[in-house]
């Protein structure tokens, strides 16, 4: 029997920039549609203000998304520590940023961090101890993936500056 847990969960919402005069033209506005089951699952989601992104988040199961201990599991570490990217982190800056994400199964971990414009993300991930971590800048970038099984590991960079 699965129980509703939305207690790690962080959601959070920032300006990066500060306007002279308020955008003209129609606003903006973020959407986030958050469906979290299953127990000690965990993602903070950061969308900039007023910058028309756009997440869509499920995620089920057990220690999901931070995972247990919070840190990338030791072989995949090397690909990100460059990056200080963390799991459990949906980071949406710039404009117009948009992602699907799922997340089933125990001990998967997961990250994204999109800036730039336009970029779009689409994430399944099904199985144990598996990783994925997502880092999209400039304008235009599409990243789909599927993990299915354990311990599978994925890094994607793509940038179009």
């Amino acid at each position: 029997m699965s129980k509703y847990f939305l207690g790690m969960i962080g959601v959070l919402a920032f300006a990066t920039q500060v306007h002279a005069q308020p955008p003209q033209g129609p606003e903006l506005d973020n959407t986030l549609r958050l469906v979290v089951t299953g127990e000690n699952n965990q993602i903070e989601i950061v969308q900039t203000e007023q910058s028309g992104h756009q997440a869509d988040i499920e995620i089920s199961g057990t220690n999901n998304g931070r995972g247990l201990t919070g840190a990338w599991h030791r072989d995949f570490q090397p690909m990100l520590q460059a990056e200080r990217l963390l799991p459990g982190t949906l980071i949406q800056s710039g404009l117009s940023q948009t992602a699907q994400v799922r997340i089933g199964g125990q001990d998967n971990l997961f990250a994204a961090h999109q800036s730039g414009q336009s970029n779009r993300l689409t994430a399944t991930i099904q199985g144990r101890l598996n990783n994925a971590a997502v880092i999209q800048a400039g304008t235009g970038n599409t990243a789909s993936f599927s993990q299915t099984g354990q311990r599978n590991s994925l890094s994607i960079r793509q940038s179009s500056w």
